[in-house]
């Protein structure tokens, strides 16, 4: 099992590295850990940051286009049985989250709130999974 999570670290550092080569971005990452899904029986190493480069810092658009680019390339990436995904923190908003800031909404319907939280989020999840 300790090799299991060497080599997941490998491939979170040769990920990283691979965006930075190809796009010139930083993905940073507050948050790293590690979870076994037993009815699945898959391990998975989850990290939480963002991509980060001087041109993205002032425009949303810019970024969720760069976004869907880095996207595409992380996940067609093999690395022997790794699945690798890439997703914005926020892909499904709670109706309670919704109903509890419905005041704030300026009246949007629940599928509008979503579209535009989904929009603006700048987190992602960078989520390395190995089936065992």
């Amino acid at each position: 099992m300790m090799n299991l999570r060497k080599e997941s670290l490998e491939v979170r550092n040769e990920v990283i590295k691979k965006i930075k080569d190809e796009f010139n971005l930083s993905f940073s990452y507050s948050f790293n850990d590690l979870y076994w899904v037993n009815k699945k029986k898959v391990e998975v190493r989850r990290l939480k940051g963002g991509l980060w480069s001087e041109e993205l810092r002032y425009s949303i658009v810019d970024f969720n286009n760069k976004f869907e680019e880095v996207k595409k390339f992380v996940e067609n990436l093999e690395y022997k049985d790794f699945k690798i995904e890439l997703n914005k923190l926020y892909e499904n908003v709670s109706y309670w989250e919704y109903y509890d800031r419905y005041d704030l909404n300026e009246n949007l319907s629940y599928k509008e709130y979503c579209n535009n939280k989904k929009l603006n989020e700048r987190c992602l999840i960078l989520k390395i999974s190995y089936n065992i």
